[in-house]
């Protein structure tokens, strides 16, 4: 299994942040068409769960990802 790292600060889809994250996500996963069939496993690391004092949404946080993977996918 490989395991990646990306450093930055994850946002959710649809917030100010989404924009700098999926450009951090983009030059980390640069070489996305050697995945071929792997499994994902999203590990998120966060200074708080209510950001703007309203619980995160996981799913919010996994969109910004996978919208990053799947537009480099052929």
């Amino acid at each position: 299994m490989n395991s990646l790292w990306v450093a930055g600060s994850p946002a959710t889809f649809s917030t100010s942040g989404e924009k700098a994250w999926k450009s951090t996500l983009e030059n980390s996963l640069s070489d996305l068409n050697a995945i071929s069939d792997e499994t994902l496993n999203l590990d998120f690391y966060l200074s708080t769960l209510a950001p703007t004092n309203k619980p995160l949404d996981l799913y919010n946080l996994c969109e910004t990802v996978f919208s990053v993977i799947f537009s480099h996918l052929k």
